[in-house]
C-alpha cells in the first residue's frame, strides 16, 4: 500500500483536526467555507424574433475544495410579470475540478403568444420583467447532497412587428390599356430599437379581384419609435382584369380593397437576425386621381 496521502484524505484529516481543536463551531464554519460559491452572471439573448425569444442564463460555480466535486442537476422557476411561466428540473452531471471554476448555460425558450396570455395585461408590451430562481444539487465530500440556490431579475424585450397601413391609392397615369398607381403606405416602428426594411413583395385586390402585384427593394431604415410614409408603384393591365377597373379609376370611386405584402429586413437588437413576415390589410378606400 502506498504511503502518499490523497487530497481527499488530507481534507478529511483537516476536518478531524478542527473537531479536536476548534470544536463543532469551527467545524461547521470550515464545512460552510467548503461549499461551492454560485453566482448568476445574468441573462443574454441568444436569439429573438417577433414570435419568440431564446434566453440564456449563465451561472458560474467556484469550487474552493482541494478535491473535485459533482453537480448532479438543477431546478428552476422562471417568472414573467410576476407570474410563473416556466419551471423544470434537469439532471446534468458536471464534474468541478479542485480549486476550479465552471460555467453552465441554461437556455430557455419564451413564446410571446404565451406571454400575452398571462394575467396583468402584457399584450402589446415591448418588454416584460423576469425573475429566475435556481436551485443546484451538489455531491460534496463530508457533507453529502447539498442544494444551493441563487436568483436573478431583469427585463426581456418583446419585439413588436412594424405597423403597416394603406393610407391611399393614387392614380399617377390612366390610359385605355392600363394605369400606373401609387400605393401610399404608413409604416410605424413601435420598438425602442431601429428596424431596416430591405424588401417588400406586395399585391392589391379591388372589390375581391386581384389587380396587380410587384416587389421593391426599399433600403428603408425605421428609427426607434419612428414612423414614415412610403410610396409603392403598381402597374395595372386592363386587358388582364377588364375595363371595369378603368371606369372605377376614371370616376375616382371608392372600393373595397385587400392589400397583402411580404416584408423582409433585420432589426438592431442583439440576437435578432433577418426577418420575413406577411401583412394583410383590408377595408374601403378612395381611388383618387
Amino acid at each position: 500500500m502506498g504511503t502518499g496521502m490523497s487530497a481527499m484524505h488530507k481534507w478529511c484529516l483537516a476536518a478531524a483536526i478542527l473537531v479536536l481543536t476548534g470544536g463543532c463551531a469551527g467545524l461547521e464554519q470550515a464545512l460552510e467555507d467548503r461549499k461551492p460559491k454560485v453566482s448568476m452572471e445574468g441573462m443574454r439573448l441568444a436569439a429573438v424574433d417577433f414570435d419568440r425569444a431564446r434566453v440564456v442564463f449563465d451561472v458560474v460555480i467556484d469550487n474552493p475544495n482541494p478535491v473535485g466535486i459533482d453537480l448532479a442537476g438543477f431546478d428552476y422557476v422562471l417568472r414573467l410579470g410576476g407570474n410563473e411561466f416556466l419551471s423544470g428540473k434537469r439532471d446534468r452531471a458536471v464534474r468541478l475540478p479542485p480549486d476550479g471554476r465552471e460555467s453552465i448555460a441554461i437556455p430557455l425558450d419564451i413564446p410571446f403568444a404565451r406571454v400575452a396570455e398571462l394575467p396583468g395585461d402584457l399584450r402589446g408590451r415591448q418588454s416584460v420583467d423576469y425573475g429566475l430562481d435556481l436551485g443546484l444539487d451538489f455531491d460534496l465530500p463530508a457533507l453529502g447532497r447539498q442544494r444551493l440556490g441563487t436568483s436573478t431579475t431583469g427585463n426581456i424585450p418583446i419585439p413588436q412587428r412594424p405597423g403597416i397601413s394603406l393610407e391611399g391609392v393614387r392614380v399617377a397615369e390612366l390610359g385605355l390599356s392600363g394605369a400606373e398607381l401609387v400605393l401610399e403606405l404608413g409604416i410605424d416602428n413601435p420598438n425602442d430599437f431601429g428596424i431596416d426594411l430591405d424588401r417588400l413583395v406586395y399585391a392589391l385586390a379591388i372589390n375581391g379581384r386581384r389587380w396587380a402585384g410587384s416587389s421593391r427593394e426599399t433600403g428603408l431604415s425605421l428609427a426607434p419609435e419612428g414612423s414614415t410614409a412610403v410610396e409603392l408603384p403598381l402597374k395595372v393591365n386592363f386587358g388582364a382584369i377588364g375595363m371595369g377597373a378603368y371606369e372605377l379609376l376614371r370616376g375616382g370611386a371608392s372600393a373595397d380593397y385587400r392589400f397583402t405584402a411580404d416584408i423582409a429586413g433585420d432589426a438592431g437588437l442583439q440576437g435578432f437576425g433577418a426577418f420575413d413576415f406577411p401583412v394583410e390589410r383590408s377595408g374601403r378606400i378612395n381611388l383618387a386621381r
